[in-house]
């Protein structure tokens, strides 16, 4: 089974290439899909169905906000955040800031695995 936290890994490593705006932008989907594989395999484990399509991304996150736990729902406003600058990473042409944004991602996607392995 694969281990979703080696993205974060690549991502860290892309996120160090500051002049390559390609790279920076890959750190950033690569943090987002860290913390969504994570957050999704948490959730499949303790009986959850996820759908296989695009509606995946917004089942996992809406879960965890719908928590009255406080990390959870740090993970979904932290996983929400992640996916939008994921979206804009593969989309917009323009990225201001994109090796500060993807700095940012490994940070908070580090937080979604740290808050994922504390839970019960």
């Amino acid at each position: 089974m694969f281990d979703w936290s080696d993205f974060l890994d690549v991502a860290e490593e892309l996120a160090n290439k500051t002049g390559d705006e390609a790279a920076l932008r890959t750190a950033i989907g690569r943090a987002y899909y860290a913390a969504f594989g994570m957050a999704r395999d948490r959730l499949i484990r303790s009986g959850v169905r996820i759908p296989q399509a695009g509606a995946a991304h917004a089942v996992v996150w809406d879960r965890f906000h719908a928590s009255p736990n406080r990390a959870e729902r740090r993970i979904a406003n932290l996983g929400r955040q992640l996916r939008k600058r994921r979206s804009w990473a593969d989309y917009d042409a323009s990225y201001p800031n994109v090796a500060s944004e993807a700095r940012k991602a490994v940070r908070w996607a580090r937080q979604v695995l740290t808050d994922l392995a504390a839970l019960r």
